[in-house]
């Protein structure tokens, strides 16, 4: 506390549990995941693997959540917008039109679809249709 420490450079990478570590890729995130398990960085709980199946597991419906947004990092319920929204922007690119994809995945409205698949995707639903104006989404 209050001192400095010097960390080894890591000229691709970062630092993390005592060692460098490069950054993933599209090319190497296999290879970065089974380094993280080896690692013993990650752990299952069966508990959020059944709260996340919506399964019962006999806990209240409180230490659930907690439970889930202790390991996971997010709700069930923001994990669930993060996949509807990854759903939504492979219908789009797929050329589904926005009232479909609002009805199909359960929007309230296309303002509702709008405004999420922005803030979860990064572009509006029309960029998604659109082959000129759309970028590359590497996490679907």
């Amino acid at each position: 506390m209050d001192g400095e420490i010097t960390l080894p450079n890591s000229i691709n990478g970062f630092w993390m549990h005592g060692s460098s570590w490069e950054f993933p890729t599209l090319d190497n995130g296999d290879v970065f995941a089974n380094r993280i398990v080896r690692a013993q960085l990650v752990h299952h709980d069966p508990v959020v693997s059944d709260a996340y199946a919506h399964a019962g597991s006999g806990l209240t419906t409180r230490l659930i959540q907690r439970r889930f947004l202790a390991v996971a990092g997010l709700s069930r319920t923001a994990l669930w917008q993060i996949e509807r929204a990854r759903a939504a922007a492979q219908l789009l690119q797929q050329g589904a039109s926005i009232a479909d994809v609002t009805f199909q995945l359960g929007y309230f409205d296309q303002a509702h679809l709008t405004r999420l698949v922005r803030r979860l995707i990064g572009q509006t639903p029309a960029q998604l249709q659109s082959a000129t104006r759309r970028m590359p989404l590497s996490i679907l």
